[in-house]
């Protein structure tokens, strides 16, 4: 018996030298070392080169794969025993398996819908980044000054819990004659962050500071470095991570990518971005020419990539405009503006506009309503306080009558933006939809003095929810004098006429309206190009001629929506007697399950004058 055992030491002794002698476990070290090292560069390469994530995932599981060939390869000839043998294999492909095992549970989960959307209106603290001064004199470096506020209130603009006003805000004519203190004030900022760009030769010295409403400073430095792109991205990095660690910010930002280390393209990225910020159609097409030139510069700057995409979205809508335009030239900047966008993706994965209008559908998702609110979700995530973001994101509510979530999205925009005029008129048009008129008139007033549309287009709609129709009749004669009387050109009647059909059931104008309408919808029943789909189906709505509704809302129902005019659906959502009407209608019911949306109520909730009942839900 012991010398069976001494046998099996030996055996045992045997095989563990043998392994060490023809080299087996050092070959094994030797894989895994060289495995780990070509992984640790490819995902250098991925990140500097903008390739997908998807490489360094296959490759990893390429490298596990290969380990127990590797470790065979070097032992298969120096074991005798068969039974060594097919232990020593099972044990290599068990370890490779546990490894693959891990590598693959260790992936990002599909995020669940919902999970990723910052919180609205929770913001510790907003802060006013103020336009840097150009300390040099000299305006031709007017562009490096604007530069740097932009980008600090991007980087700033990463933290979910700090809410930052953008740089079309503080820029506003409004705010010039103020003192920073009143200039941040006004913007109903709780802190500011001032400083000044002076570049002197070789050099760049900029002074920073973060202080309350009161004056009193919290922090303050002075950085002076070469002019070069990364000491410029080194100084934004310190003043944005010093003004969020003073604030006690609690969320990591996300990751603050693409950026360039082309001094050549910064610069020209930043003159573009001070061109297109005019909105002015002439400068803008400049701002964009410098921004072309700032990604030939450097074609892996991804935040050029995603200006140069934004320069070319706003200059495509004004090309569509049916006056004035070049639908031809809309046309190619559209294209020209998705290539743009997919670009600054491939480089920068997290830039909450471009990710918004060129993200895929989510795999697996065939619902447009639930896939349309995971898009907004995730791109709020990485861009929370992106005022631009938020205002498509209070439409898309708006359209799936969730009303009051519109006009908290709004608000938080509104936070952020609040003398940019399209931020308080938007926030105004939600407001009417709840009916806090008392609320949404002095917003209306606030944006047209910005500069905004006139104010007459929510004084209106308020003057309808109170039947006032002396209100309601000066309401149409300014819509007219301000260019929007297309509405009784199209019914060829008078504002009066138009108001008295509206209001009084038995008025012998009402069949003729009602009868008007219908001729406008079968003379263009294409809904893709039909201009009067929003008033008509709210007017038909008011008068109560629900089998006119039905037949253009069961067109878009069976398109399951149309770009352009989902909006359509918005009255019928509307917290009032006539649409409460026509939401007791059985055909509504009937008409909304051809759609996405009861899908997306019963994940995100119900919208005004709709509940679940049962498996099926009820409307009223």
């Amino acid at each position: 018996m012991k010398e069976e055992e001494k046998r099996e030491t030996r055996d045992k002794g045997g095989l563990i030298d043998r392994l060490i002698k023809r080299h087996v476990i050092q070959a094994a070290a030797i894989y895994v070392a060289v495995a780990w090292g070509a992984l640790e560069i490819l995902i250098t390469l991925q990140e500097k080169l903008g390739w997908p994530e998807s490489i360094s995932v296959w490759a990893t599981r390429l490298f596990v794969a290969g380990f127990p060939v590797a470790v065979i390869l070097a032992w298969r000839r120096d074991i005798d025993s068969r039974a060594a043998r097919f232990g020593l294999v099972s044990l290599a492909f068990l370890a490779a398996g546990a490894a693959l095992w891990l590598t693959l549970s260790t992936e990002p989960v599909q995020r669940a819908p919902g999970a990723q959307l910052p919180p609205v209106n929770e913001a510790i603290a907003t802060v006013a980044v103020l336009p840097f001064e150009n300390g040099t004199g000299d305006a031709a470096f007017d562009y490096l000054a604007s530069g740097f506020t932009g980008e600090l209130i991007g980087r700033l603009s990463k933290h979910p819990d700090l809410a930052v006003v953008q740089e079309e805000s503080i820029r506003a004519p409004l705010l010039a004659s103020l003192i920073p203190v009143a200039q941040a004030a006004t913007l109903n900022a709780d802190y500011m962050v001032q400083g000044r760009v002076v570049r002197e030769g070789k050099f760049l010295e900029v002074t920073a500071s973060l202080q309350d409403l009161d004056g009193q400073v919290l922090w303050s430095e002075i950085l002076r470095e070469p002019y070069a792109a990364d000491n410029v991205l080194a100084m934004q990095r310190r003043i944005s991570g010093e003004v969020s660690r003073v604030l006690g910010t609690t969320l990591e930002a996300p990751a603050y990518c693409g950026e360039t280390t082309d001094l050549d393209a910064m610069e020209l990225y930043y003159r573009g971005r001070m061109k297109v910020g005019t909105r002015i159609t002439e400068t803008m097409e400049q701002g964009m020419e410098l921004l072309k030139q700032a990604v030939e510069a450097d074609p892996y700057f991804g935040r050029g990539w995603a200006g140069l995409g934004g320069a070319q979205l706003v200059l495509a809508g004004r090309m569509r405009d049916p006056v004035d335009g070049d639908r031809e030239r809309a046309g190619m900047l559209w294209s020209m503006m998705q290539t743009s966008f997919r670009r600054a993706l491939d480089i920068c994965p997290t830039i909450g506009g471009a990710y918004k209008i060129m993200v895929p559908s989510y795999e697996g998702i065939d619902n447009e309503s639930v896939d349309q609110e995971m898009q907004f979700r995730d791109s709020l995530a990485m861009d929370p306080n992106d005022a631009g973001l938020l205002r498509q994101y209070a439409f898309h509510l708006m359209q799936h009558g969730m009303n009051e979530e519109a006009v908290e999205a709004m608000q938080r925009a509104y936070d952020n933006e609040p003398l940019l005029a399209m931020i308080p008129r938007q926030l105004a048009h939600a407001l009417t939809r709840l009916g806090r008129c008392d609320e949404a008139l002095p917003l209306a007033a606030e944006a047209e003095e910005l500069g905004g549309q006139p104010s007459v287009g929510i004084e209106g709609p308020c003057a309808w929810l109170r039947r006032d129709i002396d209100a309601m009749n000066a309401a149409g004669h300014r819509f007219k004098e301000v260019g929007f009387g297309f509405v009784y050109e199209a019914m060829e009647m008078s504002v009066e006429e138009f108001n008295e059909a509206r209001l009084d059931e038995n008025s012998p104008l009402r069949p003729v309206m009602a009868e008007r309408m219908r001729a406008l919808w079968e003379q263009n029943p294409d809904e893709s190009k039909n201009m009067h789909i929003y008033w008509v189906v709210s007017t038909a709505t008011h008068i109560g001629d629900l089998d006119l509704v039905f037949e253009i809302l069961d067109t878009i129902a069976n398109e399951n929506g149309f770009p352009g005019y989902t909006i359509a659906w918005s009255p019928l959502f509307v917290d009032s007697e006539t649409s409460g009407r026509l939401r007791a209608d059985p055909r509504f019911v009937e008409m909304l399950n051809k759609t996405s949306y009861p899908e997306y109520w019963r994940e995100y909730g119900w919208p005004t004058g709709c509940e679940p009942d049962g498996d099926s839900f009820r409307c009223f």
